[in-house]
């Protein structure tokens, strides 16, 4: 059996950077951390301490273990707090990558991920291909990684943790391949390292040549399976876990922005992580949820004065501060993976439904689907991306101002009918392409002879009664002819029908079926004369052509 191991070097600092190296403004803002000297910071004061410095804040003085006030002490260095939901969001990057590799993954910390690759030989031609993937996946996820391949679990988590970039140890040399990294890699308890010391040992290959037999004599047991580990002869058996099909990410920003343009950057940076997640599991998404968490509520008085905010909670990095959320939904009518579309879909609902403040934290998640099967005909030609159709009914949607609460119907979308019987009552859904097909119209022996061409809105008439019985109408606004005046031949009626009357706007018709002839005999006007569907409002007391039968 062969593993494989990952490992992300310095991972607090990694999550802190990973969506600011896609960050970087044209004019080199403050949203780019990675090309500057930054220290990550984790306790509760009074106990503040550094747990990870990039190289630049290493030159400039600040090392892992140094307290905050210590710290503050270089001014050329960037201090962040310690950001769990961004680390959350790396590691479960970072196990998407894996399992686009292999099925059966360990992770013991966040951080370290333990692969088998038993089976992958008819996917990847070697060993070295595998880790060459696995490191340009995890590339592509804004994240550093080194891979060590073996025999065995631990003597792989040891090649990734103490080597830089891809090691692949051959079976049977682990421990003299392992055997120049320090002991202290074996995580020893700090009474068995302080023996080790005493003794003058410092290295892989020291430990593995003491006596067995005297060590366990002298450390007991914990001594004998260090050994073991040291001379890469330790066995195990890999616990893998289910692959979690949760897509976030999350950015904390150094200050609140104001303006869209810079938010953009910071979404499309977190799109590309995304989708790149996505693709790694061959998913796409048809919902996003955007939650952007708008500066702390004393700010916004400062700022806005007399402004209002409708939502008040603690954000989870910090629950201490209110903070006022602003949330936007984009359902999708079909699975999209393509970044530079969401991106522009983001776009287009904030400038129809701005923040009411600036944003000081921003969290984007995506619901994972299955890809959109598509098939290319050979003589059929090529139509419309439903992505693209998307993306145009969004500017639609926000040249129209379709920004209506929920309460009000939408402006742009898919008619469907109602729930009721008020002739002509419909309402307005997003727009989703469907996949039912209906059942063609087949000959009867008795076909139907009329249809109701319905005029949309219906006309306005004004009818003459004789004996509560309709006798001749005039119809306003008749193509070709303006204003029509027909006398009616036969009349059918009346049906009455109502409804909505425990709402605010109750309906009540009369409805008539008039065969009118014209009055005048030019061509025009006989072209016009037949069989009509007339109804009153009863409620307003009008008459109006509801259409013509054909």
């Amino acid at each position: 059996m062969r593993y494989a191991c990952l490992f992300v070097p310095n991972f607090p600092l990694q999550a802190a950077t990973r969506l600011a190296k896609e960050n970087a403004l044209p004019d080199g803002g403050k949203l780019s951390l990675s090309q500057s000297a930054l220290a990550i910071l984790d306790g509760k004061p009074p106990w503040v301490t550094v747990i990870a410095v990039n190289e630049k804040a290493w030159r400039a003085g600040v090392d892992v273990g140094m307290t905050k006030l210590q710290a503050e002490s270089c001014p050329s260095v960037i201090l962040r707090h310690r950001g769990l939901a961004q680390e959350k969001a790396a590691q479960a990057a970072l196990l998407d990558c894996v399992h686009a590799i292999s099925p059966r993954v360990e992770a013991p910390r966040p951080d370290l991920v333990l692969l088998d690759l038993h089976g992958l030989a008819s996917l990847y031609t070697s060993e070295e291909n595998v880790a060459s993937t696995l490191t340009r996946l995890v590339a592509e996820i804004g994240l550093q990684a080194n891979v060590g391949v073996a025999s065995n679990l631990e003597a792989a988590m040891h090649a990734a943790r103490g080597f830089t970039g891809i090691t692949l140890i051959p079976a049977g040399q682990e421990g003299e391949r392992l055997g120049q990294l320090p002991v202290a890699l074996l995580s020893p308890s700090q009474e068995i390292l302080e023996t080790l010391d005493h003794w003058g040992i410092r290295c892989f290959r020291e430990l593995a040549a003491l006596p067995t037999k005297a060590l366990a004599e002298r450390l007991g047991q914990d001594g004998v399976r260090l050994q073991r580990l040291a001379r890469g002869k330790e066995q195990r058996l890999l616990v893998p876990i289910g692959p979690a099909l949760e897509f976030e990410e999350s950015v904390e920003l150094d200050e609140p922005l104001e303006m869209l343009e810079p938010l953009s950057f910071c979404l499309n940076a977190m799109l590309l992580q995304l989708c790149a997640r996505l693709a790694a599991r061959s998913l796409a998404t048809d919902r996003l949820d955007l939650t952007l968490y708008l500066a702390a509520h004393e700010d916004l008085q400062l700022q806005h004065p007399g402004k209002q905010t409708a939502e008040i909670c603690g954000p989870p990095s910090q629950p201490g501060n209110s903070r006022s959320l602003h949330r936007r939904t984009l359902r999708l009518p079909v699975p999209m993976r393509d970044s530079r579309k969401l991106l522009k879909l983001l776009q287009l609902d904030l400038s129809s439904h701005p923040p009411p403040a600036p944003v000081q934290q921003v969290v984007l998640k995506a619901e994972p689907a299955r890809l959109r099967p598509l098939q290319i005909g050979v003589l059929t030609p090529p139509t419309p991306e439903p992505e693209q159709l998307e993306v145009t009914l969004a500017r639609v949607r926000n040249v129209v101002g379709d920004s209506a609460p929920s309460s009000q119907p939408s402006r742009v979308g898919s008619a469907r009918l109602l729930d009721s019987h008020r002739p002509g009552a419909f309402g307005m859904a997003p727009f989703c392409p469907s996949v039912v097909t209906r059942p063609g119209i087949t000959a009867s022996r008795n076909p139907p002879f009329l249809a109701l061409r319905v005029f949309r809105p219906p006309l306005a008439t004004k009818v003459e009664l004789r004996d509560a019985v309709p006798w001749r109408v005039l119809i306003y606004d008749l193509p070709m002819v303006g204003c029509w005046r027909g006398q009616v031949i036969s009349a059918s009626g009346p049906w009455q029908s109502s409804g909505d009357w425990w709402g605010t706007e109750p309906w009540v018709r009369e409805e008539w079926d008039l065969r009118l002839d014209s009055e005048a005999r030019n061509a025009w006007s006989q072209e016009y004369q037949g069989l009509y569907r007339v109804f009153r409002d009863l409620v307003r007391g009008d008459w109006y052509v509801e259409g013509v039968y054909d």
